[in-house]
């Protein structure tokens, strides 16, 4: 692996790291009952709750497509 690659990947799991704490700030770990050491992938109990968190995710998406103005206030609620 170069140094290239390797802070390429570094680059890549602090971002992951923190987008996972973004979902966790915002409460959807919560509504979607998972828990610190669900392991989403491995464990068959666990995929339904990371299935349920991406359809979340999914169906925000789907339909959104913020103003100027709305995206101010969402980053001001973010804030």
């Amino acid at each position: 692996m170069t140094k290239t690659d390797d802070t390429e990947r570094r680059a890549r799991t602090r971002l992951l790291i923190q987008l996972g704490s973004l979902i966790n700030l915002a409460g959807l770990s919560l509504l979607c009952d998972i828990e610190e050491g669900d392991d989403l992938q491995l464990d068959i109990g666990s995929r339904d709750k990371a299935a349920l968190l991406l359809g979340i995710l999914l169906d925000i998406v789907a339909d959104f497509a913020p103003t100027d103005a709305q995206k101010e206030r969402l980053i001001q609620a973010g804030i």
